[in-house]
């Protein structure tokens, strides 16, 4: 998710600026201030709505910005945001209500069936633990592997830093045949289709009518586990048990005092950590080789990773 682009006259970028700059709670306490000042600004709104947003509080986030455009924001950029946001939090009905030009035909197709075939988890467990295989130090674009069943077929799937997307399936795999695919058309690799599972199971957590996408992946990859969707469950990874743990209620208990924290931030489709003071991939070499051998969680509700001590 973007953050706010203001012009010259609106003043939330001193939180754009203090954002960059990995002061978080400045930035926060500033984006606040100019929409309390300024109630009816739009700009001001927009600004605090993308913010919020971009770190994990997407209704609130949604409101604001769907404020601000009855404040006089420019309608064409206030929907493709809540279109992104709509799509995250599978509010298909609302995100179908956004003017025609948000999405192209075929995903309007998508939204339909899926809104018309709404999502379920379930689980007799409170705690899904499922098989974890961390990646070798030094490599990017990946946190490790999981197993997961698709249609009840069983892929290894790698797990990105990525949001805007819950699984990613390629389009060379047999399960992708198995997939509802939008507009009906045969799959091919010259483009991403959207599509939708039956049934996603990780271990005994069973999700069905999930939106996914088929698509063209790079080579030995059979499908990419977004961050977004494990994000539900508050996962938490212990590399050296070689487990994650799904925490279905989709919190944690408060963590240990003695415990560390990462702030996150939903920044252009990935999921980043302040680390070392700046904004990086949490699927980085660099954070991927701190948290090789600690216990940690995504803790979106909190806007954290928090790592045991």
């Amino acid at each position: 998710m973007l953050l706010a682009e203001t012009s010259s006259g609106q003043d939330p970028r001193i939180g754009d600026s203090l954002l960059q700059r990995g002061a978080v709670e400045r930035a926060e306490a500033e984006y606040y201030a100019a929409a309390a000042a300024r109630p009816r600004d739009p700009a001001a709104r927009f600004a605090l709505g993308q913010y919020l947003a971009a770190r994990g509080a997407l209704r609130i986030g949604a409101t604001l910005i769907d404020e601000a455009v009855q404040f006089g924001y420019d309608r064409a950029a206030a929907n493709a945001a809540l279109g992104r946001i709509y799509l995250s939090l599978g509010a298909y009905d609302n995100a179908l209500r956004l003017p025609g030009y948000v999405f192209a035909p075929g995903q309007r197709a998508w939204l339909t069936w899926l809104n018309d075939h709404p999502e379920r988890a379930s689980t007799p467990d409170s705690v899904v633990l499922i098989a974890f295989q961390r990646q070798a130090t030094g490599s990017g674009g990946s946190l490790g592997d999981v197993s997961i069943r698709v249609d009840g077929s069983r892929l290894v799937a790698r797990v990105s830093a990525q949001s805007g997307c819950t699984v990613r399936i390629a389009d060379t795999s047999a399960v992708a045949r198995s997939l509802h695919v939008f507009p009906p058309a045969a799959i091919d690799s010259t483009r991403r289709v959207f599509a939708a599972a039956d049934s996603l199971s990780l271990n005994r957590l069973l999700v069905t009518n999930l939106a996914m996408t088929a698509e063209r992946l790079s080579p030995g990859t059979a499908a990419v586990v977004c961050m977004e969707l494990l994000a539900r469950y508050a996962p938490t990874f212990d590399p050296r048990a070689g487990t994650v743990a799904l925490h279905v209620a989709g919190s944690t208990p408060l963590p240990p005092h003695a415990s560390m924290a990462m702030p996150l931030l939903d920044r252009g489709g990935e999921y980043q950590v302040l680390f070392n003071g700046e904004w990086t991939s949490l699927a980085s070499p660099t954070v991927m080789r701190y948290l090789r051998d600690r216990r940690w969680t995504f803790d979106l509700r909190r806007r954290q990773v928090t790592i045991d001590p």
